[in-house]
C-alpha cells in the first residue's frame, strides 16, 4: 500500500514539474539587471518593481504562461504570490492591474481577500507570520451535567503550568518525569493542541483541570490524559469528562485543521479517531478504576515504560474502539 504523500512532496513534485517546462519555453531568455535568479519565478519583483523594465515584462511573460498551465500552475502561482505579497505586507506591493487578464486579477484579489479574512478568523497569531496555526483547537465548547470542556485561553494555560512550576512533584506524578523546567515550558503547554480542553465548571467558570486527546503514531489512534487540580478531586469531575469526551468522538463531533497545498487555506475536518488508549501506571488504582468504569478494556502491560527518580515503573495499557 503506498504512503499518502506529504503537502512538502506535492509541492517539490509541482516545483520541480514548472520548472523543466519554464525553463524549455524561456531558454534563450535572460534578465537585463544584475538581479540573480534563485528560482524560476520571482514574484517579488513583479509585483514590486518600481518601473516597467525589460525583467518586468518577461517576468509577467513567465507568469502569463505558468497561469495558462492549469491547475499546478495556478497551485505554484498562489504560493509565490502568497510568499511574495501577503508575507511581506510591510512592503506594500506594487500591482499594474491593467497588465493582467480579467481572470488573472480575480485570482490575485481571491489571495488578497483570503488573507483579509484569515485576519478576521485567526487574529493575532496569524497576524505575527501569516500562518494558521493547525494545532489550534477550533471546537466549540462542550457542556455537560456540572462542567465545561472548552478550548484553551493564554490566561488558563498560564495558570496551568504555573501550578506544576510551583508543584513539581505534582508534575512528576502526572508526566512521569523528572522535574524539568524546559520540558514544561517547551511541551506542556496546552495552547497548541488541537485536542486539549479546560475542564470548566458551567456555572462559576471554575479552573478544575485539563482533558486531551493527542494522535499516537497515525491519524487514528489517540491517546487520553486527564488531570485534575488536587483540591477538586474526588468529586467525578475527571469521569464526567473522560464519559464527555468520548461521546464527542463517538458521535464524529471532534474537529481538527488540516493543511492544503495552498498557503493560507485549510480545511476543517472530522478527527479521524478509531482507537483511544490510556497508559496508566500499575499501581495507579483511581485512574485504572476511571477508565474501566468508562468503558476502557485493559490489553496488555508494558514492563519498564518509565523511570522516575531511579527507578523504573510498568504501565497498564487500556483502548477504547470506536465503531
Amino acid at each position: 500500500m503506498k504512503s499518502k504523500k506529504s503537502i512538502e512532496q506535492i509541492e517539490y513534485e509541482i516545483y520541480h514539474e514548472l520548472w523543466e517546462l519554464v525553463r524549455q519555453e524561456f531558454k534563450n531568455e535572460k534578465f537585463q539587471s544584475y538581479y540573480i535568479f534563485e528560482g524560476f519565478f520571482d514574484g517579488y519583483r513583479l509585483f514590486h518593481s518600481e518601473e516597467k523594465d525589460d525583467d518586468y515584462y518577461l517576468l509577467l511573460r513567465i507568469f502569463d504562461y505558468i497561469f495558462s498551465l492549469g491547475e499546478k500552475g495556478k497551485i505554484y502561482l498562489w504560493n509565490e504570490v502568497w510568499d511574495s505579497i501577503i508575507c511581506r505586507e510591510f512592503d506594500p506591493p506594487t500591482i499594474y492591474r491593467e497588465d493582467f487578464t480579467k481572470e488573472q486579477l480575480a485570482f490575485i484579489d481571491e489571495i488578497l481577500s483570503t488573507n483579509e479574512q484569515n485576519k478576521k478568523v485567526y487574529g493575532e497569531n496569524y497576524l505575527y507570520n501569516r500562518n494558521i496555526d493547525i494545532t489550534m483547537n477550533i471546537n466549540k465548547p462542550t457542556v455537560l451535567e456540572r462542567i465545561r470542556l472548552s478550548r484553551f485561553e493564554s490566561k488558563l494555560n498560564l495558570k496551568y503550568l504555573e501550578f506544576f512550576r510551583n508543584n513539581p512533584e505534582e508534575y512528576e506524578m502526572y508526566y512521569l518525569n523528572d522535574y524539568d523546567e524546559y520540558f514544561l515550558d517547551r511541551f506542556c503547554s496546552q495552547l497548541h493542541k488541537n485536542l486539549s480542553f479546560a475542564i470548566l465548571d458551567d456555572f462559576t467558570n471554575e479552573f478544575y483541570g485539563v482533558i486531551s486527546l493527542s494522535s499516537v503514531r497515525n491519524d487514528s489512534l489517540y491517546n487520553i490524559e486527564c488531570f485534575i487540580f488536587p483540591e477538586y478531586r474526588g468529586n467525578g469531575y475527571a469521569k464526567e469528562a473522560v464519559k464527555g469526551l468520548l461521546t464527542k468522538a463517538i458521535n464524529k463531533e471532534l474537529y481538527i485543521l488540516l493543511e492544503t497545498i495552498r498557503k493560507g487555506i485549510v480545511e476543517k475536518e472530522v478527527a479521524n479517531i478509531k482507537c483511544i488508549e490510556a497508559k496508566i501506571q500499575t499501581d495507579n488504582l483511581p485512574s485504572q478504576k476511571l477508565v474501566e468504569s468508562c468503558g476502557f478494556k485493559l490489553n496488555g502491560l508494558i514492563p519498564f515504560a518509565g523511570k522516575l527518580k531511579d527507578n523504573y515503573y510498568d504501565e497498564k495499557m487500556y483502548h477504547f474502539i470506536i465503531k
